[in-house]
């Protein structure tokens, strides 16, 4: 019995490591693509620089999210893609409780 309670907190734990580096991630994301667009607005901030190379700033960053979501955001018991849901309780392929 005890050996299950402590694959359940390492379960849990896991979580909540691959929720906190998700949560980071998004924040990261969502700050790198709005500084791109204030920047295109706003030249006097930080120089001039071309539409083309912001765009391309923004997309890279939106390809390294989704590249890291892909890798992070995964069931610590069978590695399923865990969805949208940030904050899920269980796992929607094994039912490995999460939190």
């Amino acid at each position: 019995m005890n050996d299950r309670n402590s694959e359940k907190e390492r379960i849990m734990n896991q979580y909540r490591v691959r929720q906190t580096r998700q949560i980071l991630a998004i924040t990261a994301a969502i700050f790198l693509v709005l500084l791109a667009a204030v920047i295109h607005k706003r030249p006097d901030l930080f120089g001039t620089y071309s539409r083309s190379s912001l765009f391309a700033a923004q997309a890279i960053t939106i390809a390294v999210f989704l590249g890291f979501t892909n890798w992070n955001w995964r069931c610590p018991s069978c590695a399923a893609f865990l969805s949208s849901d940030i904050y899920r309780r269980r796992c929607k392929k094994c039912g490995t409780h999460l939190q």
